[in-house]
């Protein structure tokens, strides 16, 4: 299939409005995670859910030297990718730029952090209510791969539509 000329197309603001509305949910779903640990103990779920069930919740989170990090990458990269996809959406050559090392930071991110988490839960599936270390490795091992694949979805379309020959030809002429 042919690119369209630059002016024509409209795939710069279809890719980049989906990358302003994905990078802001990130920082926002951050936020509330940081939000939510920082205010939330296991008092508080005990009168939600029981007292067996909350302790299992509050073991199961990382430990705050973790998360906390964990927290200023992952909004770090949702601004990055706001700020991509908006040059994006200007057609903005330093957009697409932006863009693809955002994809492959984050997919580097993705793999540590999902790796982290298959540990993470192995190390504490005794404390999980009722549930053998084998079945609580393998709910959590579907649950990872399920997440991996979309958290990964974005930036792997990202690597691929970036290099397409038309498209590198069509943003060449872009503006910086």
């Amino acid at each position: 299939m042919n690119e369209p000329s630059s002016a024509q197309s409209k795939w710069p603001k279809v890719i980049g409005t989906l990358g302003v509305v994905l990078g802001v949910l990130m920082v926002l779903d951050t936020l509330d995670d940081v939000l939510f640990r920082l205010f939330t103990n296991e008092e508080d779920w005990a009168g939600w859910v029981g007292a067996d069930i909350a302790r299992s919740i509050v073991v199961s989170m990382p430990p705050i030297a973790w998360a906390l990090p964990s927290a200023v990458i992952q909004i770090g990269l949702g601004a990055y990718l706001v700020a991509g996809s908006l040059r994006l959406r200007r057609r903005q050559a330093s957009g697409v730029e932006m863009c693809r090392i955002w994809a492959k930071v984050t997919v580097a991110w993705v793999i540590v952090t999902m790796g982290l988490a298959l540990w993470w839960i192995g190390r504490i599936a005794p404390y999980f209510l009722g549930a053998t270390q084998a079945q609580v490795e393998s709910t959590v091992a579907w649950g990872v791969a399920l997440a991996a694949l979309l958290l990964l979805a974005y930036p792997l379309f990202l690597l691929y539509w970036f290099s397409k020959d038309a498209i590198r030809t069509a943003t060449a002429t872009w503006a910086q």
